[in-house]
């Protein structure tokens, strides 16, 4: 008997159907895929349990002695803060418990705890009280690192004119030259913008004068006389210092508080992205003349980026002490720093 030849529907069907070499490849690439992946994932496991404990212990170290007071190895003590290395105990607490070793990953827990605590304790402010009084004359400031503008000139112009400063300062703004300085005048009308390399002074009133410098390590500085609109007048100070995390800041802030030094505290506002935080031994000099707005009338966590989970202060503004009416931060998604402001007391150009 003759095999009978296969139908159409038949061949067309069979031609679609894996042989069992074909489906065996196939099962077998899957098997791979998988245990690739396994296998990145426990590498990417044992990679952060490393950073983990290297940045709990070295950073904790940094933290409890010296500081950023070793040029070079301050990196370690700027890139934890508290809450960061609370973080790194609590990884390793899940690690050590998924190991079956509860008191030691209890120990860990109680540590994250402890230093989460102290993140809270340090870096959480509540005002320290009223501070109204006759004297003087009210002026509310703003500062703002505004990312290179990438969120574009109409939001960030929009987003600040809700605030109503009399004094603004914006770092990291794009160089546009004379088309961006019509622009500004256009958008702030009221205001006598300048612009200082890298950024612009707003105020409303007029610039008497300006001087720019540098701290080294392309970090800049300008320092100018804004005369407000009722003759009052102060100094202001506009800072970006180097967000290269490897380079010291100690020369740049030293250099900044000589700079400084021959100005009256009681005439001058010191404002900019610092890239440090205020717990750094550097600005001990600043605290003998000046007082940071947030660390006296801040309400709420002392930190500004990166936006929108931020967990270090980078920007800063620095008044007279006793000056400070009020002190507050403001997140938007226009910028990955948040917005600065402050109220404060300027007295008049016939006090010493």
């Amino acid at each position: 008997m003759t095999d009978s030849p296969a139908t159409p529907e038949q061949s067309s069907t069979d031609d679609f159907e894996p042989s069992s070499g074909e489906a065996s490849n196939s099962e077998g690439e899957g098997k791979s895929f998988r245990g690739s992946a396994v296998a990145f994932l426990q590498f990417l496991g044992h990679v952060i349990v490393v950073v983990s404990s290297f940045g709990l212990v070295v950073g904790t170290f940094f933290r409890l002695t010296v500081k950023d007071a070793v040029p070079y190895f301050a990196l370690f003590y700027y890139a934890s803060p508290p809450i960061l290395l609370a973080l790194a105990a609590f990884i390793l607490a899940g690690r050590t418990w998924f190991l079956k070793q509860p008191r030691r990953a209890t120990a860990l827990f109680f540590l994250a705890l402890l230093l989460a605590g102290w993140w809270h304790w340090t870096t959480y402010q509540t005002p320290a009280g009223s501070r109204e009084s006759s004297e003087g004359i009210s002026r509310s400031v703003l500062f703002w690192n505004v990312q290179d503008v990438r969120a574009g000139w109409p939001k960030l112009i929009e987003e600040i004119r809700q605030y109503d400063p009399d004094l603004i300062g914006l770092v990291e703004v794009e160089s546009g030259g004379q088309v961006q300085h019509a622009a500004i005048e256009r958008a702030f009308p009221e205001y006598q913008p300048l612009f200082v390399g890298h950024g612009y002074l707003l105020v409303r009133g007029e610039w008497l004068s300006h001087q720019r410098d540098s701290l080294g390590n392309k970090s800049e500085f300008a320092v100018a006389t804004a005369r407000f609109d009722d003759g009052t007048e102060l100094e202001v100070a506009l800072v970006d210092i180097n967000a290269n995390p490897f380079l010291p800041r100690g020369p740049a802030l030293r250099s900044l508080a000589e700079k400084l030094s021959g100005i009256p505290p009681r005439r001058l506002c010191l404002m900019g992205d610092f890239n440090t935080p205020p717990d750094s031994i550097y600005f001990e000099a600043f605290r003998e003349r000046l007082e940071n707005i947030f660390e006296v009338q801040g309400e709420g966590y002392h930190v500004t980026w990166p936006v929108p989970v931020p967990v270090l202060c980078l920007d800063q503004i620095w008044l007279p002490k006793g000056a400070t009416r009020t002190a507050a931060y403001h997140s938007t998604r226009l910028s990955d720093h948040r917005l600065v402001t402050a109220t404060f007391v300027v007295h008049d150009a016939g006090r010493p």
